[in-house]
């Protein structure tokens, strides 16, 4: 071949060349359009997704919300009528009981009622014996069957030596009411035998009192 015919050829083989790069460009330009285009519609349909599943949660939130708050008012309502009666129960309970409970334990005696649907013991009000302090929020009965219970005592502080009585439970006949029962121990130092009677047993709820001697009487 002569140098004139091959510059022909090589002439030829590059606008060939040139001609599948210009395709390919063009092409490349086009579907990456395309992929992108497709990528687009993607995210957007995921985001909606996302977004769709995130107001279903905002909105289940809120629905937890106000069921939440609707049972806290009905436990608060329902703590309110429990204490209720327990406070009245208790007043007519000291007034049955006053003059002999005052004979029986003139050191001092404190009624408190339990209600079994309701986790704190409440003492009656205006009950106070100044050497001690109880932690009614101790209290709960642990064991109830048809002729006796088993209670946890509240905590008790004997403040003049700050000692303390934790933890201690006794088990109890249900009848006769108003049967004395002794603490087998007591704060160390206090100068009191600690005794506990069952005043009023409805099954649901009953009223106690803690009395106090002085260990000479």
């Amino acid at each position: 071949m002569t140098p004139a015919t091959l510059q022909s050829i090589f002439s030829s083989i590059l606008v060939v060349g040139m001609i599948l790069t210009c395709f390919g460009t063009i092409g490349y330009r086009h579907y990456s359009k395309k992929v992108n285009q497709k990528k687009e519609q993607i995210t957007s349909a995921q985001i909606e997704n996302l977004t769709e599943q995130n107001n279903e949660l905002i909105t289940g939130k809120n629905e937890l919300i106000v069921q939440n708050n609707k049972l806290l008012r009905e436990i608060e309502k329902n703590r309110q009528v429990i204490t209720s009666k327990l406070n009245e129960l208790l007043e007519s309970t000291y007034k049955d009981n006053k003059t002999n409970l005052s004979a029986r334990y003139p050191a001092g005696d404190i009624l408190f009622g339990v209600d079994r649907s309701f986790p704190k013991a409440i003492p009656r009000a205006g009950d106070l014996l100044a050497e001690y302090e109880f932690d009614w929020s101790k209290v709960k009965i642990e064991e109830l069957t048809a002729n006796s219970l088993t209670i946890l005592l509240p905590d008790i502080c004997y403040k003049p030596l700050n000692t303390r009585l934790i933890g201690v439970s006794m088990t109890i006949n249900r009848k006769p009411l108003g049967k004395a029962y002794i603490l087998p121990v007591k704060p160390e130092g206090a100068l009191h035998r600690i005794f506990i009677e069952l005043l009023k047993d409805n099954d649901q709820q009953l009223i106690f009192m803690i009395g106090l001697k002085k260990t000479d009487a």
